[in-house]
């Protein structure tokens, strides 16, 4: 079965350069948010196309992977933007901010001649890891009340996917032959934690109703092709 699948929209800005008049440039607007989207776009057009071209397999996982990773970081991210960087990223970011505090206040006024040093890099945290403080409490870092009850099967899956993401991602010269009758329902195990996120309702708070609509869309159409060929 195969559908139409609409791209996501591509804002284009126009200006002005010195001396050039007519200039015009297309900019690719995304967040955390819209590039679960746009993942699970690509999951939806690449299930479609898997019977007649088996190989569309690797590009599915690494887009599966993708669409999950993302829905992790926006459902463990809280106000202070946190929730999903790594321990060393997180110690960091802390710590800056004890220093900004010290260095704006002094006795409750402002010290305006301490210098102020770079704000640290966020670094994301290994997907293994966004992963467990999905459903353990004691690991998540901002308490948004969002632990997930996930099946054993679905951890089991998860580490499935990763495995294969990390193989079809760093591919070595090598001959390889993965059996597909069972990644039908590794996949299907995940788009149900996505489901599970997208229902909890913090992740996607901030897509419009259109978006919205278009993920919900593709999450139903990738269901559809993943439980007809676990099915087969």
């Amino acid at each position: 079965m195969k559908s139409d699948i609409g791209l996501p929209s591509i804002t284009a800005k126009s200006y002005e350069s010195a001396g050039m008049t007519n200039s015009k440039t297309r900019w690719l607007n995304i967040d955390e948010q819209t590039d679960v989207l746009t993942s699970l776009l690509g999951c939806s057009f690449m299930i479609a196309q898997v019977d007649q071209q088996p190989a569309f397999w690797k590009h599915l996982i690494v887009t599966m992977h993708s669409a999950l990773q993302g829905a992790m970081v926006c459902h463990l991210s809280g106000t202070a933007q946190l929730g999903a960087l790594s321990e060393k990223s997180i110690k960091k970011t802390l710590e800056w901010h004890e220093r900004d505090r010290r260095r704006k206040t002094e006795g409750g006024k402002p010290k305006e001649d301490s210098p102020r040093d770079p704000y640290p890099a966020a670094r994301l945290a290994e997907a293994p890891v966004l992963f467990e403080r999905l459903w353990q409490e004691e690991k998540q870092v901002e308490g948004l009340g969002s632990v997930l009850e996930l099946s054993e099967e679905q951890k089991t899956s998860f580490a499935k996917l990763h495995e294969l993401r990390n193989d079809f991602s760093h591919f070595t010269p090598k001959g390889w032959s993965i059996e597909l009758n069972g990644l039908p329902r590794i996949c299907l195990n995940i788009l149900n934690i996505i489901k599970l996120i997208q229902k909890h309702g913090w992740a996607f708070r901030h897509l419009d109703d259109p978006s919205r609509n278009q993920m919900l869309t593709s999450i139903d159409e990738i269901e559809d092709n993943l439980s007809r060929l676990a099915n087969c």
